[in-house]
């Protein structure tokens, strides 16, 4: 994909930002996946790898914060832009074939991305794959594919599998930020006295 696909406001946009040229031209690839994904599967996916991304530039400080805030903002309009032209075409399916195979879909492509976090050793990638898991589990829950007990037990599964990549980044000699360590610890530990307890196997 090249960056001409974009928009000229989305061009516009992400050039107002002063991002470094390699991340410029990455963030137009995101944005280029995001437009022209061609169904709510592939949508789910280029936003959770979007956000993922975009999360691990912040970490690995090749953006500001101010750019990752404005990023996020813009891949957020990018896929709702995208959803409403796939509200136009399902609105012409029968509603039982609408969602069909996406939950499944969504949930083992969830799963699969928490192994990929528990199994980082660096804190880029650990917070790449940490933005992935919770944008899966957004669309997930904005799709209303899952109860409150489940999206917990799922955010129990993400902390878990989050702060076993922290330690090994640890061990690695570089060290996650101590701050997101601290709060999903926390969050982590506030659900298992709810007895909400990661899963010692995760779903396929």
């Amino acid at each position: 994909m090249t960056s001409e696909v974009i928009t000229m406001k989305a061009g516009d946009q992400l050039n107002r930002m002063g991002l470094p040229p390699e991340v410029l031209l990455h963030a137009t690839m995101l944005c280029n996946n995001l437009r022209l994904s061609a169904t709510a599967e592939e949508l789910a996916v280029e936003v959770a790898q979007a956000n993922g991304v975009v999360s691990g530039m912040l970490i690995g400080k090749a953006i500001s914060k101010p750019q990752h805030d404005q990023l996020h903002a813009l891949f957020r309009v990018m896929a709702q832009v995208t959803q409403a032209q796939h509200a136009v075409v399902a609105e012409q399916q029968p509603a039982t074939t609408r969602l069909d195979g996406l939950e499944g879909f969504i949930q083992d492509l969830l799963a699969d991305t928490i192994r990929d976090l528990e199994r980082q050793v660096s804190p880029e990638y650990r917070g790449q794959f940490y933005g992935e898991c919770r944008g899966l589990l957004k669309a997930l829950r904005l799709a209303d594919m899952l109860d409150e007990a489940q999206r917990e037990q799922w955010s129990a599964d993400i902390y878990h599998a989050s702060l076993q990549a922290a330690d090994q980044c640890a061990a690695s000699g570089q060290p996650a930020d101590e701050a997101a360590v601290i709060k999903q610890r926390f969050q982590l530990e506030h659900l298992a006295k709810r007895g909400i307890k990661p899963r010692a196997q995760l779903p396929r």
